[in-house]
């Protein structure tokens, strides 16, 4: 098993938009390497869709 980052960085600005993030969503591409898809707040709710 291997587990991915908890931190992330984001462009400035965006700081309020992606701060209640307590989840993230990965897919895991042909290497195995998990790509970050989205990220949610603790009731599971989609950030940063507009």
């Amino acid at each position: 098993m291997r587990f991915a980052t908890d931190a992330f960085f984001f462009q400035e600005g965006h700081v309020e938009r992606y701060e209640p993030a307590r989840y993230g969503r990965f897919r895991i591409n042909e290497d195995g390497e998990p790509l970050l898809v989205s990220l949610h707040d603790s009731e599971l709710n989609l950030l940063g869709a507009r």
